[in-house]
């Protein structure tokens, strides 16, 4: 991330935005700003309101009061000539999201369309590209998340982590200048997390802005700027993955933490343990949906689960675990 001066604009400013359903105060008086190339991330017990503020950031929810501005400029609401807050037309907020990826925890992908079809339909009704240069851009997005082979699968045909990187090429395709990312890999099989968090690892080396609602630590340790720990609606503290981690003011946050750190110390023993049991046997099943590549089998399935694991346990030595 570049350095931050105080001659740095703020990309984003959430400044106390409230959030009811119905009688539920869901968000009580956020206030946060994020600035070019900083990775986010949002962090906390299910519940608290992470992916509600995810969606009111570019509009998904509308916020009740306060403001979200991006690059300077308010989401959802315009100012009246009489100083009245009203909705902005939904055609200006449309684009006011150009500027804002979305990648969200199930796929959402079209069944009856391929891979490169999923990522240029965008591309081809939003940005009114032409069907040769939409599939250049779709092309080339997939490449950027190690897909470039995969472009005329289905979605049946893949994986749960290769249905999320064809998301995240979806979402690039749009060149949005920043991007959010609702608990990408929780609906994932342990083993197909980690090639999500390589792309979305590399995204942030790339120094693409990036605000991320997860529960993988690890990740959070090791990529984020700025760790944001949320519950019942507030933001309980912020700071540095040092500070949040290893030095975090409020009882609550540690508390948390240290209830992480103990479920990831008896889930590495079980680790362990299983492996032992299983030291030199190959369990893992064939992918039969991928075609040339279905006989693959072991060998490149335990290169995905190594680099999960890599950077699990990078995570786990910064968290001390």
């Amino acid at each position: 991330m570049a350095p931050i001066t105080v001659h740095t604009p703020p990309v984003l400013q959430l400044r106390d935005v409230h959030k009811h359903f119905g009688d539920v105060h869901v968000l009580k008086g956020i206030n946060l700003e994020i600035f070019p190339s900083q990775v986010v991330c949002l962090i906390g017990p299910s519940g608290s309101g992470k992916s509600t503020l995810l969606r009111c950031i570019n509009f998904l929810e509308e916020y009740d009061c306060g403001e979200v501005l991006i690059f300077g400029e308010r989401i959802g609401y315009s100012t009246s000539y009489d100083g009245r807050r009203v909705p902005m037309p939904k055609e200006h907020i449309r684009v006011m999201r150009r500027d804002l990826g979305m990648v969200f925890q199930h796929f959402n992908l079209w069944p009856h369309m391929t891979a490169v079809e999923n990522v240029s339909e965008a591309v081809r009704s939003v940005k009114k590209k032409n069907i040769t240069e939409a599939l250049r851009i779709s092309r080339d997005m997939l490449a950027k998340v190690g897909l470039a082979d995969m472009e005329n699968r289905y979605p049946a045909q893949l994986s749960g982590g290769q249905q999320q990187r064809v998301a995240i090429a979806r979402a690039l395709a749009m060149e949005p200048r920043i991007m959010l990312f609702d608990e990408p890999t929780s609906s994932l099989d342990p083993e197909l997390v980690g090639d999500v968090l390589d792309v979305m690892q590399s995204l942030a080396g790339e120094g693409m802005t990036m605000i991320v609602v997860t529960h993988e630590m690890g990740f959070a340790a090791g990529v984020a700027d700025l760790i944001v720990f949320m519950e019942d609606g507030r933001i309980l503290e912020q700071g540095t993955p040092d500070r949040i981690f290893h030095n975090a003011e409020n009882r609550r946050v540690r508390a948390f933490l240290q209830s992480y750190g103990r479920r990831e110390k008896n889930a590495g023993k079980a680790h362990t343990a299983t492996n032992s049991h299983n030291k030199g046997v190959c369990n893992e099943p064939t992918d039969h949906h991928s075609g040339a590549a279905g006989s693959r089998g072991c060998p490149q399935k335990r290169t995905a689960h190594q680099n999960h694991q890599h950077a699990r346990h990078a995570g786990r030595r910064y968290l001390g675990l």
